[in-house]
């Protein structure tokens, strides 16, 4: 038996499927340098979160380790995207990826289109009913490699939904036209043409609202498939083997005694 526990051998229990139920989320995080502005109202239990990137990140993070059967992806932009995570229920790789959010990553800007585009290429492929990204930003876009109205109708052939949420406050700015208009008015328009929600955000308290909302969406049940799992039998032959010795030395020193 020493023999064979040096072999190491090991029982692989197969891959099995099973079902849960959840919606597929991709969270959409603007990291741009603006998200460094002071934000009042954004309290921590410990601490106080002074900027907006740390509110927002405080806030995603509390909202993923409550979605236990929602897959979640998540998607960083400021002046270009990037996919930090695909959609998965991996989530303590999502948490430790938006705790690692930094504004110096990027290039800055504020490119909204490429985000939504970039969440909508982690979404588009998913088989459930419900699929919703939720933006969170405190400009607006800037750059137009792909406009939000090209993200908006992607969003919308693939039956996506997009959550809004604007950090900070309403303020008058002028769009790519020259036009004067509210900063939050694309984001309004970007959550109604996709049947979603729009959200202004000055603290925590407004953030949990959107996650209120999202509780209420109907739930889907989704295939989940549970990976392969190698168990070392080493150390339970070494431990039968021990008790053998044991119970052969009893015998044995019956024996002698009954001589």
């Amino acid at each position: 038996m020493l023999i064979i526990s040096l072999m190491q051998p090991v029982i692989t229990v197969k891959n099995k499927d099973t079902y849960v139920e959840g919606i597929d989320i991709a969270i959409c995080l603007d990291v741009s340098q603006s998200m460094l502005e002071e934000i009042d109202g954004f309290m921590q239990k410990t601490r106080s979160v002074k900027n907006r990137l740390e509110a927002t990140k405080v806030a995603a993070i509390e909202f993923v380790k409550k979605r236990e059967n929602d897959r979640i992806a998540l998607i960083a932009f400021a002046g270009e995207s990037i996919a930090m995570n695909p959609l998965s229920l991996q989530h303590s790789s999502v948490i430790e990826n938006i705790s690692k959010l930094r504004t110096n990553r990027l290039a800055d800007g504020t490119a909204i289109g490429c985000g939504i585009a970039s969440a909508v290429s982690r979404l588009k492929l998913s088989k459930n009913k419900t699929k919703i990204i939720i933006l969170l930003t405190d400009g607006f876009n800037n750059i137009n490699e792909i406009t939000p109205e090209e993200a908006v109708d992607a969003a919308k052939f693939y039956n996506i939904k997009i959550y809004s949420i604007f950090i900070g406050k309403r303020k008058y700015i002028k769009d790519n036209n020259q036009e004067v208009v509210e900063s939050t008015q694309m984001l309004e328009t970007i959550s109604q043409e996709t049947n979603g929600t729009y959200f202004q955000a000055s603290s925590l308290k407004d953030i949990e609202k959107v996650y209120t909302e999202i509780d209420k969406l109907e739930k889907n049940e989704h295939n989940v498939t549970i990976e392969n799992k190698e168990i070392y039998l080493t150390y339970y032959i070494l431990l039968v083997s021990v008790l053998l010795l044991i119970i052969e030395i009893f015998v044995r020193v019956s024996i002698l005694k009954m001589m």
